[in-house]
């Protein structure tokens, strides 16, 4: 996807970029956190909240271990988190830390990218022949769906971004767990997708997809991330496995 992005926690005072439609300025003492989502990181950024108080987290992050950010999120729910996303969030990034505050902002040029849930994954699950359903998948469906519910969220979104990545074929992997190969890495949703869905943030996201490409070339720099821009999700009936595909390279 990108390149690992480094652990990073600072608490500073943080100036405006100062471009129109955007924020103007982060919070005072916010925790900035530059890092893959997994229980080391948690841990730091709890020791971090324990220390200073602050209730605004920004962020950027490709995501990580769903139920890492299943925990993490509910801890933002539950302490009243304000979360401003930075440059790059993607997958439980959006759609668990991000999604999980009831104060949502975007400062500076952001790509805010949507992958799969375990709400999802348990859906394609059902989808694909000869593929058993896990229970841990399950369990943290059913928190997602909580979660979601708790925020005033639509279910909807735990759901549609899978189909915006055209999925092609699923299966468990050598890990043991389902993944599926699909056309896109990431879904970026639309201004509008997000208000239809009941997000609300302050800031400003692309509009356009030549905007998140244009925000991609200035922080990849070097390799591409594949992804869906706006659109309509296309549900399917069935998911083929990806052994009876001998041409396809499974996840």
């Amino acid at each position: 996807m990108i390149a690992r992005l480094p652990v990073l926690f600072l608490v500073a005072w943080l100036a405006g970029c100062g471009q129109q439609g955007q924020l103007s300025n982060l919070p005072e003492n916010a925790i900035v956190v530059n890092a893959d989502i997994n229980q080391d990181t948690f841990d730091n950024y709890k020791r971090e909240f324990s220390r200073t108080g602050s209730r605004d987290l920004v962020i950027s992050s490709r995501g990580g271990n769903n139920s890492v950010a299943l925990e993490w999120a509910r801890f933002i729910v539950d302490n009243r988190i304000r979360v401003t996303a930075r440059t790059f969030c993607a997958s439980a990034c959006a759609s668990h830390l991000w999604i999980a505050s009831a104060d949502r902002g975007v400062f500076g040029p952001t790509f805010l990218g949507f992958h799969t849930t375990s709400e999802s994954n348990r859906i394609m699950i059902d989808l694909t022949p000869s593929v058993p359903t896990a229970h841990d998948v399950l369990d943290r469906a059913e928190g997602e769906r909580s979660l979601y519910q708790s925020v005033g969220v639509s279910y909807d979104l735990l759901v549609d971004p899978a189909w915006h990545l055209q999925p092609v074929c699923g299966q468990i992997g050598e890990d043991g767990k389902f993944g599926f190969v699909s056309k896109f890495g990431l879904w970026a949703a639309t201004p509008d997708q997000l208000a239809s869905y009941k997000v609300s943030y302050r800031g400003s996201l692309p509009a356009t997809r030549e905007e998140a490409e244009q925000i991609l070339a200035d922080i990849t720099r070097s390799g591409s991330v594949s992804f869906a821009f706006g659109g309509d999700a296309s549900p399917l009936e069935e998911l083929p496995n990806c052994n009876t595909l001998p041409m396809i390279v499974a996840p």
